[in-house]
C-alpha cells in the first residue's frame, strides 16, 4: 500500500483536484482499509475462530475511525499553515505526500514505545486518560491552547532560521551570495511534522484504550495515515459546511477519557465504543447541516 501511495504521490499536476476526484480517492483509501479488515477477519476466523475474528475486526474499525476523527483537529491547523506561507495547492500535495511517509515511520516507532510503556507501567494509561478527558473538555472552549503551542513552533523556526521571502518550487534550501537559506516550504514542512508528532503523542493512547494488539494498532494507523492527504483536501472543500465536527471530536475524547479511567471497573466493548463514536459523528454532522440552513 505504501508503494501505491508513493506512485500516486508522484504527480506533477499543478491544478487542484476536483471534488469528484477527491471523493474517488477518499473512497479508494477507505475501501482499501475495509478490504484489509476483511482479510484480517478471514485470517483470525481460520486461526482463532468466529468470536475472535469479529472482535479483532471491530477493534480495527474503531481504531481506524478514531484515528481519522482525531486527525481533524490537526488538519485544520495545516490549513492555517499553508495559508500563512501562501503554499499553492500542488506544493501542498507534495509536502503532505512526503510528510505522510515520514509520519508513518514516526508513528510505528511511537506505537512500539507506547506498547512497551503501557505493558510494564499500566498506571501511565490512567494518566493519559485524565489528559484525554481534560483535552476533550478544553476543546469545548473556543480557544485551543494546542493551536497556540503550534504557532509557537512556527515562531521559533522563523526566529532561528534564515528564511527566504518567497518559494522556489519544491526546493527546501537555496544558496545566495555563499549563504544557505531555507525556503518557506521547509518551514511549513517542519511545522507540520512537529505538530503531527505532538498530535501522535495525544492520539496513540486513545487507540490503546480500545486494544493493545500491536497488529491492529499499527495497521489501523498506517491505513488512516495513507488516506490523510486526501482527507485533508476533502475537508478543505467541506469544512465550511461542518462547523460542529470539532464539538463532536471533543465529546468523543471525553467519552474515551472516561472509558480509560473506568476500564478497571466497567467493561466497555469495542462494538459499543464504535456505536457511540459513530453516533457522535453523525449527530455533529446533522447539527452542522441544520445550523447552516438557519
Amino acid at each position: 500500500m505504501c508503494k501505491i501511495f508513493l506512485i500516486l504521490n508522484n504527480n506533477s499536476q499543478k491544478n487542484p483536484l476536483s471534488l469528484s476526484k477527491l471523493l474517488f480517492w477518499l473512497l479508494f483509501w477507505i475501501m482499501s482499509a475495509l478490504l484489509f479488515n476483511i482479510i484480517l477477519w478471514i485470517y483470525f476466523f481460520y486461526t482463532h475462530g468466529l468470536i475472535i475474528a469479529n472482535k479483532k475486526a471491530i477493534m480495527f474499525l474503531v481504531s481506524y475511525l478514531l484515528e481519522k476523527l482525531l486527525s481533524i483537529d490537526n488538519l485544520f491547523f495545516w490549513f492555517t499553515i499553508f495559508k500563512n506561507f501562501n503554499i499553492p495547492n500542488f506544493l501542498q500535495r507534495y509536502l503532505l505526500g512526503i510528510g505522510t511517509i515520514s509520519a508513518v515511520i514516526i508513528r510505528v516507532f511511537i506505537i512500539i514505545v507506547n506498547q512497551w510503556i503501557f505493558n510494564y507501567y499500566q498506571f501511565i494509561l490512567y494518566i493519559f486518560g485524565l489528559f484525554i478527558l481534560f483535552t476533550g473538555m478544553r476543546m469545548l472552549i473556543p480557544k485551543n491552547k494546542k493551536v497556540i503551542a503550534n504557532y509557537n513552533i512556527m515562531n521559533w523556526l522563523h526566529k532561528n532560521l534564515r528564511i527566504t521571502n518567497k518559494l522556489y518550487e519544491k526546493k527546501f534550501f537555496i544558496k545566495k551570495h555563499g549563504i544557505v537559506f531555507v525556503t518557506p516550504l521547509l518551514v511549513a514542512f517542519l511545522t507540520i511534522e512537529i505538530s503531527d508528532i505532538i498530535f501522535t503523542c495525544d492520539s496513540i493512547p486513545v487507540i490503546f484504550s480500545i486494544t493493545n494488539d500491536l497488529l491492529i494498532i499499527l495497521t489501523s494507523n498506517i491505513f488512516a495515515m495513507l488516506g490523510m492527504r486526501t482527507t485533508y483536501f476533502f475537508l478543505e472543500y467541506i469544512s465550511k459546511y461542518f462547523l460542529y465536527i470539532n464539538y463532536g471530536l471533543s465529546i468523543t475524547l471525553i467519552f474515551i477519557g472516561i472509558k480509560i479511567l473506568l476500564m478497571k471497573y466497567i467493561y466497555i466493548s469495542a462494538l459499543f465504543s464504535l456505536t457511540v463514536i459513530l453516533a457522535i459523528l453523525i449527530i455533529s454532522i446533522i447539527i452542522s447541516i441544520i445550523m447552516n440552513k438557519i
